[in-house]
């Protein structure tokens, strides 16, 4: 039996995640396991960092509240509940029950998730961690012939395309504080009806943008160049997209109506709202990375460097035929895209 912490951050690379997987029968058998060393380190914040891997923001508070106060190991899933509801250090959430712990924070800046949970809770929910646990930010490539029925609600996208099948778009991004709290409500997942990957460029040149359609996807819709071969035109999109300070753009007064219009008209307001940002454009294009199969893209975008961290952006746009060979994975990006509690 295995007991795994996933740490949901935009300081954690290009994927935004860091898993570790640790020794325990429970996650309550975790923490009884490791009480009495967090207790007698000499640095809870060190002992953390060595025992999962990352700095955790806030979760060493629970093991310096064990020493200073001599509580003695959790005896029961009820005491560990009362413990983290008294002793853990958070400026969001904490959801508790047997197997599995949820915790929403922030460090002033962005707001971040971590989760603990055993082999007990993937028996009984064995889809709802696929993507949580999936390590690197490389999605598997191939693909399948069965159908794909999600399981979690996308926002459709209009106007639908012409084709067959439907893509599916995830944009794991954070422009303010309460990049996770308000996933759904500003963002979440969507999805083109009519249209899978291999058509998305084509579509992207000919469907008329709503103010609705999500930032990303109207930025992307402005790279798109018709001189560029149809087979390379999404990749040839995504690499101009990863020159652009998208984090600066996003944050502009200009950029409130950007990419409407044409798609000369989107371009041109890009470059207008580009021309207009003052100071340092910190993002890397060379350290933003793009996958490409035949039916799913990926871009792990550099936005900057903040306090010497790279921070990266996901873009995961997938079809139903890709989906449909991964339909736990599927559903756990989706799901991903529009909750922080994803468990």
């Amino acid at each position: 039996m295995s007991v795994y912490f996933v740490y949901r951050s935009h300081y954690e690379g290009p994927s935004g995640k860091h898993v570790r997987r640790l020794d325990g029968d429970s996650v309550l058998a975790w923490f009884q396991g490791v009480w009495e060393r967090a207790k007698q380190a000499d640095d809870a914040s060190e002992w953390v960092k060595s025992e999962i891997g990352t700095s955790v923001y806030g979760f060493a508070s629970i093991f310096e509240a064990a020493r200073d106060e001599s509580l003695s190991p959790p005896t029961s899933d009820r005491r560990l509940k009362s413990y983290l509801k008294e002793h853990l250090y958070v400026e969001g959430e904490i959801k508790y029950k047997p197997h599995a712990l949820q915790v929403l924070t922030d460090d002033d800046e962005i707001e971040l998730a971590y989760y603990i949970f055993d082999d007990h809770f993937l028996k009984e929910h064995p889809g709802r961690a696929a993507y949580v646990l999936h390590e690197g930010w490389r999605l598997p490539t191939t693909g399948g012939d069965d159908p794909y029925k999600p399981r979690v609600a996308a926002r459709p996208v209009h106007p639908p395309g012409a084709g067959e099948g439907e893509t599916y778009l995830a944009f794991l991004a954070s422009y303010d504080s309460s990049g996770l709290t308000e996933l759904d409500e500003f963002g979440g997942p969507t999805r083109i009806k009519g249209v899978r990957v291999p058509d998305l460029a084509e579509y992207l040149q000919v469907a008329p943008p709503g103010e609705e359609w999500p930032f990303e996807l109207k930025l992307l819709r402005s790279q798109i160049r018709p001189e560029d071969a149809i087979e390379n035109r999404l990749e040839a999109a995504l690499g101009r997209v990863a020159r652009l300070p998208v984090h600066r753009i996003s944050e502009s007064e200009l950029g409130a109506r950007m990419g409407l219009g044409t798609i000369e008209q989107a371009r041109g307001g890009v470059e207008d709202v580009v021309k207009s940002l003052r100071g340092v454009l910190d993002h890397d294009a060379s350290k933003s990375l793009v996958g490409k199969s035949d039916h799913l893209i990926q871009l792990s975008l550099h936005i900057g460097d903040w306090f010497g961290n790279d921070i990266f952006h996901q873009w995961l746009m997938f079809d139903d035929l890709w989906a449909g060979g991964h339909p736990d994975l599927a559903d756990g990006v989706l799901r991903y895209a529009k909750r922080w509690d994803v468990l």
